[in-house]
């Protein structure tokens, strides 16, 4: 059995490998040549400036492969004096980028927009050694060391009797269940929610009724889009006595609705925490990434103690750093996730390391009767069920059901078409289909004939009254998207769907979902068979559907990949 000094050294040292290990990617990058950068999503060359509001900047880029989101930052380079401007970024499109930008900018250069990348380990490495037996974090650390079982039942439970009220109508048996459990303020409590079976629903309605009863909520994920999407959906439960706050500067706070405070910093939340408790009644309900409770909640005294931590979407978060959750002062978490959709990234060199995991499947797998399940989808019909339930949750003893409220959506249309095959998709009340539109077996990571295709499938549903809102279109590679988007371009201008990766769509759901494996060379679908067939990107691309999936798979997929 292991002490926590040695399991937190253990995680210390994967740390401190990691830190290694992309610092020396860094220094690799920085020696690629120019082309090799742009290829990888480290450069854009032939930038120029196409108008300019205020520090608000809108570029035109000829090639973008990078992977940019909100917030992140950039440099701009002049060509000749080398001279850099620094930039974040507000919107990362395909042919247009948005960022602001303090200094002034020629529109008669053509710049370089080079990624900015950094190591952020070294707060969660800091975090990390200070934990020590009696410390902030050594009970969870405990619990992921099995030194200790977790408690069903914390201090200060809230009975079920005085809240009962508060519990929305439209939860299912399932869902009120998993709702009570959390009542008991559980040292660590796993909730799986697979596609579309209202984990956010959940975790909405126990953080409004922990807040209700003049608890503090905190709201943890990895990345601001979930933080914000958990505060939206809280947003509609809470009323004016409710104070929901997001950590976070401006330009990663751009989907909030206007009943959530916007806090560019702690400080500035510790601020006006101190006026408006005063007309408050409920707890407040703090949102913010990981790593902003690392810095504001670990390593300072920050003086905002929660009740509960409500952690989303932590089957992206990876084992060690939310190792950090037990330092920020509450007796209960409560992780919400799923292992069978996306998981978090590791360096190649760290993958068969026992921490190189997600926090929630560390947790799964140590203690499985902690984990409790939702199985009733309110997303897909009942056939995209089905499929979604057979491939990726019923190998490991699990179900998955569409409800009452999904399971008869279908999408048919009464079209023509030139093209049978397209016909054929839109007219039956078939909701999965699989063919292969690849006559040239030599394409890699980009395939013309499926983009093509793909573009006039996009037509034939928007010509027979379907919104490219409810459309989109999901490829392994930047390059295919880029392709994608060129044709569908070309066919309908402006109005076209979301076309982009798997980890663009994830939290998103649409009536349609095109997906483009581009592949049919055999030796380059061989070379690259785990990250294809990936069975988690797989249940993302397939489970974003209410109505319609369209797989275009060369022959080459045949034998490995069947939807039907």
């Amino acid at each position: 059995m292991e002490s926590i000094i040695q399991i937190r050294d253990e995680l210390l040292s994967y740390l401190r490998a990691e830190k290694e290990y992309i610092e020396a990617d860094i220094k690799e990058n920085q020696n690629l040549p120019d082309d090799e950068k742009e290829e990888k999503g480290f450069l854009i060359r032939n930038v120029r400036v196409v108008e300019r509001n205020g520090k608000e900047v809108e570029l035109a880029v000829p090639v973008n492969n990078t992977k940019l989101r909100p917030g992140d930052k950039v440099n701009l380079v002049e060509p000749i004096t080398k001279k850099q401007f620094s930039a974040k970024i507000i919107e990362n499109g395909f042919e247009q980028i948005f960022v602001t930008c303090m200094y002034e900018l020629s529109k008669s250069l053509a710049y370089r927009l080079e990624v900015s990348e950094e190591v952020m380990l070294d707060p969660i490495i800091e975090l990390i050694s200070r934990i020590e037996d009696g410390a902030s974090g050594a009970g969870f650390l405990s619990i992921l060391a099995g030194l200790k079982e977790p408690n069903l039942k914390g201090l200060a439970p809230i009975p079920f009797n005085k809240v009962q009220d508060l519990f929305p109508k439209q939860l299912n048996e399932n869902q009120r269940e998993v709702c009570k459990a959390s009542l008991n303020r559980p040292s660590v409590f796993c909730i799986q929610g697979p596609p579309g079976t209202g984990k956010t629903d959940v975790l909405s309605t126990i953080a409004h009724i922990f807040s209700t009863m003049n608890k503090e909520v905190l709201i943890i994920s990895n990345t601001h889009q979930a933080v914000n999407n958990a505060l939206n959906k809280i947003a509609l439960r809470i009323n004016d006595s409710t104070n929901v706050v997001k950590i976070g500067e401006e330009l990663k706070a751009q989907e909030l609705t206007k009943k959530i405070t916007l806090a560019p910093t702690f400080s500035r939340y510790i601020q006006l925490r101190k006026t408006m408790k005063k007309k408050l009644t409920g707890g407040d309900i703090v949102g913010m990434t990981l790593y902003a409770g690392i810095l504001n909640l670990g390593l300072r005294n920050s003086g905002f103690k929660p009740s509960i931590i409500l952690v989303d979407e932590t089957s992206q978060m990876p084992m060690v750093e939310g190792a950090t959750l037990g330092t920020f002062g509450c007796g209960s978490i409560i992780f919400i996730g799923d292992d069978k959709q996306m998981p978090p990234i590791f360096h190649e060199k760290l993958k068969g390391n026992p921490f190189s995991k997600s926090i929630f499947s560390f947790i799964c797998d140590k203690y499985p009767d902690l984990k409790s399940r939702l199985s009733i989808t309110y997303r897909m019909n009942d056939e995209i069920t089905g499929v979604v339930s057979r491939l990726f949750y019923e190998p490991y003893g699990e179900s998955l059901k569409a409800s009452d409220y999904s399971k008869d959506r279908r999408l048919t249309l009464d079209c023509k078409h030139e093209d049978k095959r397209i016909e054929s998709i839109f007219s039956s009340p078939k909701s999965i289909h699989q063919l292969n539109v690849t006559k040239n077996h030599q394409c890699e990571d980009v395939n013309v004939e499926e983009a093509e295709f793909t573009s006039c499938l996009i037509r034939c549903a928007i010509d027979n009254g379907v919104k490219a809102d409810d459309i989109a279109v999901i490829t392994p590679y930047r390059r295919q998207v880029r392709t994608i988007r060129e044709y569908v371009r070309k066919d309908l201008g402006d109005n076209i769907p979301l076309i982009d990766t798997v980890e663009r769509l994830q939290g998103q759901d649409v009536d349609v979902i095109i997906i483009s494996m581009c592949v049919s060379s055999e030796e380059f679908f061989k070379s690259n068979y785990a990250f294809l067939l990936n069975p988690n990107r797989l249940n993302v691309m397939i489970s974003r559907a209410k109505k319609k999936v369209v797989v275009l798979a060369s022959s080459v997929f045949s034998s490995s990949l069947s939807f039907s």
